[in-house]
């Protein structure tokens, strides 16, 4: 089924229906098999993305970088301290200024509040890489990763309770459930060791550090595609 989210910012896990996770799901895998067999179409040429980072980052800013690279768009990281927003001028005003010469913002930091003002000022799509109550492109990639090393339906994956957001974030209605003490996984290949670990009687399915053609890319190269794309 062909969903439209152009121009659609992800702020939160909540944002979402419950079929459009499954929508960006199916694009995240289909494009990386493309990466992979060598027949990735770039959609976003011409395109300018600003990393607008007030928390530093190892996976998130590569992974965003490599994402805007593969599908032509070009990325500008005014990472902490590089703009004036809060010291000199409002979120508000430096939310204006950004979207007048870019594509799409990405935002890591603190406060759910600012990216939420971004948004309602910057007149582009705004994508959550990280605050203090969510983090929508690690929960989708932690689901990509339960797709691919489980066959059990996404409804009854056990997962981690809820911890630091930026650990586990909060998954969407319909995709995985809290997982109860005393739970245990005994396929052999959700073995400690194996593409999972038990901490507490829990399975934690573990996530991908960013690698060519990793979770986090390809997740990332979704929404940015189904948000941009003409």
């Amino acid at each position: 089924m062909t969903m439209d989210l152009r121009g659609r910012s992800h702020l939160s896990e909540l944002d979402f229906t419950a079929a459009e996770p499954h929508h960006l799901l199916d694009l995240a895998a289909d494009l990386k098999a493309a990466r992979r067999g060598g027949t990735e179409r770039p959609r976003l040429t011409g395109g300018h993305l600003a990393l607008l980072f007030e928390k530093t980052s190892t996976r998130t800013r590569r992974a965003f970088e490599v994402a805007g690279a593969d599908q032509g768009a070009a990325t500008t990281y005014p990472g902490p301290g590089d703009t004036h927003m809060r010291a000199k001028e409002p979120v508000a005003d430096t939310a204006r200024v950004v979207g007048r010469t870019f594509d799409a913002i990405e935002y890591r930091g603190s406060a759910q509040s600012t990216v939420t003002e971004l948004a309602a000022h910057s007149g582009v799509p705004v994508h959550n890489g990280l605050t203090d109550t969510a983090h929508p492109i690690q929960s989708l990639c932690d689901v990509l990763t339960m797709r691919e090393h489980t066959r059990k339906p996404l409804p009854e994956i056990a997962r981690p309770p809820r911890g630091r957001p930026h650990q586990h974030g909060q998954f969407p209605p319909g995709h995985g459930r809290p997982a109860r003490h005393g739970r245990t996984h005994r396929r052999p290949h959700l073995r400690p060791g194996g593409t999972g670990s038990h901490r507490r009687g829990l399975l934690l399915i573990r996530l991908p550090r960013l690698r060519p053609g990793g979770e986090r890319l390809h997740t990332i190269k979704t929404v940015l595609v189904v948000t941009l794309e003409d």
